[in-house]
């Protein structure tokens, strides 16, 4: 995560004097992308996207990801099977290009984004959202909803002036929800060794509000 902060400020200092040149990226356009640094998020899924250009340098996105086939890593060590895991975000967006060179463009942006993922865990605990009471349980379904919003700052380039490498990191506010259904209690059950439990799991259960930090990269193509 440093590494990715570090290369985008660098690309700020290095490009924000290259303005005001052709402005390939500043023209009209549709394009199409993949997220790949979602594929090492600690909730592993693979995101995709497109994006459309105004001439003002005004534009619309919209990302959608998805999992529930990397539950066989050691991150998961609590679901039984790849049935057992769904993930699903959608993150619409709306940015506005500054500083565009004929290569290069900085932008500012608002991402509202919107998570929903659940799966069966095992031989673990939730603590009750009205009395904060400990709840052993021999399985249960854990759900995660999570929803907010981020101001991000970003850098593109353009290679051969189709390819396209997008940078950004971003803060912002999130409200989280979770929720244990379908609890099979057992109270025989010895759930202070918690290397059965996903790190992802929250024991907590109930609303919470948290900041929320963003970073990573796209790769596109310029249709």
């Amino acid at each position: 995560m440093k590494k990715i902060v570090f290369l985008i400020c660098l690309s700020f200092i290095c490009f924000s004097s290259s303005i005001f040149s052709q402005d390939i990226l500043g023209n009209k356009h549709t394009s199409i992308y993949v997220v790949p640094s979602t594929l090492i998020d600690y909730t592993p899924h693979f995101r995709f996207g497109g994006e459309y250009m105004f001439d003002s340098g005004l534009a619309l996105s919209l990302d959608y990801g998805f999992a529930g086939f990397m539950t066989k890593s050691s991150d998961f060590r609590s679901i039984e099977s790849d049935d057992d895991y769904k993930f699903n975000v959608i993150r619409p967006e709306i940015k506005q290009y500054v500083f565009k060179s004929e290569n290069t463009a900085l932008y500012g942006a608002f991402e509202y984004f919107y998570i929903h993922s659940e799966h069966k865990i095992y031989n673990s605990y939730y603590n009750d959202e009205i009395n904060g009471s400990r709840i052993d349980f021999k399985q249960a379904k854990y759900r995660k909803l999570k929803r907010g919003g981020h101001l991000k700052l970003g850098f593109k380039s353009l290679t051969a002036d189709i390819v396209s490498f997008d940078f950004y990191l971003g803060l912002g506010l999130a409200e989280r929800n979770i929720r244990y259904k379908d609890v099979i209690t057992d109270s025989s059950i010895d759930v202070e060794n918690k290397k059965n439990d996903w790190h992802g799991i929250k024991h907590d259960a109930g609303y919470s509000k948290l900041i929320h930090f963003t970073a990573g990269f796209k790769v596109g193509i310029m249709l």
